[in-house]
């Protein structure tokens, strides 16, 4: 047990560690260098469409590669059906590439248009591909594929400042982690068909559609801060949030990795959900909350003063609630994962669907009403109910089996 626990320990680490360099790197090089090329205007039009984009690639890349961890355990049909999904997902990236551009109102020179598709489409295969450390629980393999991928971004970006595509500044990142996959790994490969796996192709796609119904609607609540704010709002009340919460939104980041670990186990794991695992779920979930806050809400202090001391003294008395509200968010995602391991998939589409409804009743006559406040309170309370109900379908479940 106790060297288990060390192995997963390790392993989070060695995937946190890779996301967070990948993640400075976007934060000080890239976007740095697209606020200083582009302007604030432009530059606010380019993250609009990468928000855009994400909310879709994001999705269909991390439910092929959810979907594969979950059929891990009881029969994996092989990579052809996978591939095929893979397909049809990039088929539909075009038109929703092109729909992020119009929307967002960012430059649509065909230059752009075109390497924009190209990071859309590379975007949601490499969501994808890292399957392939997760599958064979290779995590320091896994560190370097975001290494890999942060060195394409220095690329991207110097690439940027010669041409002016912004595109570019990400692009070969994407494209140098799915060449890593290619090169070193097996998922991307298509392999001989087999009669199995081809009678199977319609229920893994079935349940494909449920996952990314469900991290479509969760991709787009994660980002509904800025859409909502701005809508009912001003930017400045965006800008404001926004950095109130920064630091409570790394965990929400984090959880990708942390999740991606989790399930990599889970799926080597024989047992049923029992009442002795939802007491160490819930516990941990408790733990991680409090100690979560109360580290996020120190950083967003030091955060806030160093780099915005004009905002601090607004920003100040939301800390705490900002940053509680990023950490029952991530934890709450991070309960999905289980329930996805041993609960019907129908799971997901309860407690997403839940969530965004409470989301929306919540959030926008509270912000309607009582302006930023109300948002951060709404904000907070659908994330304590998308907690909540997470934890009570463990429970439920648990309640069924017999404790071993």
């Amino acid at each position: 047990m106790k060297e288990k626990l060390k192995s997963v320990l390790t392993d989070s680490l060695w995937s946190i560690a890779g996301l967070v360099i990948m993640n400075m790197v976007l934060q000080f090089v890239v976007y740095k260098f697209w606020n200083s090329v582009l302007g604030n205007e432009i530059n606010g039009t380019v993250l609009a469409a990468i928000a855009y984009m994400n909310i879709f690639a994001i999705s269909a890349g991390t439910a092929c590669n959810y979907l594969r961890m979950r059929y891990a355990q009881t029969g994996d049909p092989g990579n052809n059906g996978y591939l095929l999904i893979l397909a049809a997902a990039c088929l539909a990236g075009v038109p929703w590439a092109w729909g992020s551009l119009l929307l967002s109102g960012a430059p649509k020179d065909p230059a752009t248009v075109i390497l924009f598709v190209l990071l859309c489409l590379f975007t949601i295969v490499r969501y994808y591909a890292d399957v392939e450390f997760k599958l064979t629980l290779h995590y320091r393999a896994f560190f370097v594929y975001y290494i890999i991928i942060a060195l394409g971004y220095l690329l991207g970006s110097f690439l940027f400042r010669l041409t002016g595509l912004w595109p570019l500044a990400l692009l070969p990142g994407d494209m140098a982690g799915v060449v890593m996959v290619l090169c070193r790994g097996r998922v991307l490969r298509r392999e001989r068909p087999a009669e199995a796996e081809a009678q199977t192709d319609r229920k893994l796609f079935m349940a494909y559609l449920t996952l990314f119904g469900t991290f479509l609607l969760n991709n787009a609540l994660f980002n509904g801060d800025r859409i909502l704010l701005n809508t009912l709002l001003d930017g400045t009340n965006v800008t404001l949030y926004y950095q109130a919460s920064s630091v409570g939104k790394l965990m929400a980041l984090l959880s990708t990795p942390l999740n991606g670990v989790m399930i990599g186990y889970l799926a080597r794991f024989d047992g049923k959900l029992n009442r002795k695992i939802m007491k160490l779920t819930t516990l941990a979930a408790l733990g991680l909350t409090a100690v979560a806050t109360l580290g996020t809400t120190v950083g967003s202090h030091i955060y806030v003063k160093l780099l915005y001391p004009n905002n601090y003294l607004l920003e100040r008395p939301w800390f705490l609630v900002a940053s509680l509200s990023q950490v029952l968010f991530f934890v709450a995602s991070s309960i999905t994962v289980v329930l996805l391991r041993f609960s019907p998939m129908s799971y997901q589409v309860y407690v997403n669907l839940g969530y965004g409804a409470v989301y929306l009743i919540l959030c926008i006559p509270l912000t309607m009403r009582f302006g930023f406040a109300g948002f951060a309170w709404g904000l907070l309370s659908a994330n304590a109910v998308y907690l909540l109900y997470s934890l009570y379908l463990g429970w439920r479940d648990a309640g069924k089996e017999k404790e071993t």
